[in-house]
């Protein structure tokens, strides 16, 4: 039937004990906007339009009771406006409903990146372990900063504060991404004004004694033989280069030029690079198997990233070592310290372990305690024989 779509008369429909199962009143005002009321006494209000594809579709705007006539009218006239824009509501609800998921978005955002962002592999481990589990399933649209903030305080919880910090950064690019694709609204990022943990910078040197220790560490773990021969090589490697875990991990034979000295890494977190190779560094090279169909120069039948099984094998050897503090990182530490305490300039050091910026290698070249503690002896032995006025003082020029 048509008929204006009124309260009063959809009332009157409703009070009719005798009506038919579905009665639909189009309204002559509106074309396409309607009303189903069915025999359970409940109502729909809905419209009538086509897509694209000159198909019938029809789209509930709400049920009567919850909704106006002219509520629903107001409502109808939007819809329509929409399908006139070229727009489809019906398809547009049915996805809002379905969504994308945190879950799907994270893969599309790794696909994108994956070829481009030097830390895809960091970003994949900390989206897999920490947000997934949590976020996964939910809806992208439908994360909040509440979210997002709990999500935070659990990772600082469980995983300490520089994983959280990292864990937020990593949501605030992802969600970013959202936006830059349409599926959520421009500046609704919910990593956004979310108080990031303190974090204190952190310069763990390593003494003369405690590398000394890792060294014996390293021989027991040699004298396992199998695969934990390569392992030891890996950190010895680690510690005679300043290299980064992941430059180690990945390296392979074709950027080796043992008779050149060189490495010539295809790719590093600064970009490609090229690093020489001190002797006890070929020395490590130059006993690792080597063949035509050896691409990696480490486990070389492996696939994917070393990552995962490296930290229980790191662990047995800090044991071995009496060293329950000491992390990978730190070889890297050790490394910019001892050239420090030698005299070579940060210019240098900073080179050799790829920085861009002098500021980055400064964090690393602190003198360990054992030359600073030399250094003061000297210079004041140095200062007090001039107070005495003892000729021939030397003047030293100290490491910057």
């Amino acid at each position: 039937m048509k008929a204006r779509i009124t309260k009063t008369l959809v009332n009157e429909i409703l009070a009719k004990p005798d009506r038919a199962a579905c009665i639909t009143v189009w309204d002559p005002t509106l074309p396409g906007f309607g009303i189903a009321i069915y025999a359970t006494g409940k109502a729909s209000f809905f419209i009538n339009y086509r897509d694209s594809g000159n198909r019938q579709r029809r789209l509930k705007l709400g049920t009567y009771g919850k909704l106006t006539p002219e509520q629903a009218r107001s409502l109808a006239i939007q819809r329509l406006a929409e399908v006139e824009q070229g727009r489809d509501p019906l398809k547009e609800k049915r996805a809002a409903r379905e969504g994308l998921s945190v879950a799907e978005l994270a893969r599309r955002f790794l696909d994108q990146h994956s070829s481009k962002k030097k830390t895809a592999a960091e970003d994949r481990r900390i989206l897999d372990r920490y947000v997934l589990p949590q976020l996964g399933t939910r809806r992208v649209d439908e994360i909040t900063r509440s979210d997002v903030a709990k999500l935070h305080a659990r990772v600082t919880s469980d995983n300490g504060p520089y994983m959280a910090n990292h864990t937020l950064t990593l949501l605030g690019v992802l969600f970013q991404f959202a936006e830059d694709r349409g599926e959520r609204p421009e500046g609704s990022n919910p990593a956004r004004r979310i108080k990031r943990n303190r974090e204190v910078a952190r310069n763990r040197l390593v003494s003369e004694a405690e590398l000394a220790r890792l060294g014996d560490a390293l021989v027991q773990l040699e004298a396992e033989g199998g695969k934990s021969v390569t392992w030891a090589a890996v950190f010895r490697l680690l510690l005679v280069t300043g290299m980064r875990r992941g430059e180690v991990f990945n390296l392979r034979w074709s950027e080796v030029d043992l008779d050149a000295g060189c490495l010539r890494l295809a790719d590093s977190k600064t970009g490609p690079k090229s690093l020489p190779l001190s002797a006890p560094a070929r020395e490590i090279l130059e006993a690792q198997p080597r063949g035509t169909a050896l691409a990696h120069v480490f486990f070389p039948g492996r696939r994917g990233s070393l990552a995962n099984p490296v930290f229980p094998v790191w662990k047995r050897v800090l044991a071995n070592a009496g060293l329950d503090d000491l992390r990978l990182h730190d070889l890297r530490h050790a490394f910019a310290s001892t050239g420090a305490g030698a005299g070579v300039p940060i210019y240098t050091i900073g080179k050799l372990l790829g920085h861009s910026q002098p500021t980055m290698t400064a964090r690393y070249a602190h003198l360990s305690d054992d030359a600073r503690k030399a250094a003061a002896d000297r210079i004041g032995t140095l200062v007090a024989a001039a107070l005495d006025g003892k000729k021939g003082a030397e003047v030293v020029q100290l490491p910057r």
